[in-house]
This record gives structure tokens, sequence and C-alpha cells, in this order.
């Protein structure tokens, strides 16, 4: 994730974000984590039902609107009715 004010004298139109982590680096600004896990492209629509798909079959926990966990599925869940 980046910051909006990262880009706040950028050039316009095309140009390389590596100016960009530079000054953030050089600002002590520029951090990094670690993945562990499955990086997955999801910047369109097709990728991203792909990575949703991949994330389902995990079986991990997805908490939903109300904050309850809701296991694969979270169109499932049933806090309307106090039922998570």
């Amino acid at each position: 994730m980046m910051s909006p004010s990262l880009f706040a004298d950028a050039p316009t139109g095309d140009f390389s974000r590596t100016k960009m982590f530079d000054r953030a680096n050089e600002q002590e600004r520029l951090f990094g984590l670690r993945l562990d896990g499955v990086w997955m492209h999801v910047g369109t629509p097709d990728a991203g039902r792909r990575g949703e798909e991949a994330f389902l079959a995990s079986g991990r926990v997805i908490p939903c609107h109300s904050g309850c966990a809701v296991r694969r599925d979270p169109q499932m869940c049933d806090c309307t009715s106090g039922n998570p």
C-alpha cells in the first residue's frame, strides 16, 4: 500500500515508481513485510475471481459485514437474525 502523498509531485504521464520509492527510502518512510503465503495478481476481474476462488478453497475464515466469522461463503452468514 502506498500513501497518495508519495505521488504529490509525481510527473504527469508514464514514469517509473522507482524514483518515488527511492525518495521514500531516503526519508526512512519505505517499509515492507515478508509474505509467507501465496501472492496472486488480482488486478483484473478474471484474476480477482481466481484469487477469490483460491481463498475460498483454502478454508480460511472470512469476517462478514457485522464481524462474525463465516467459513468459506460469506453469503451463508445469518447475522441479521442474530444467529451468526
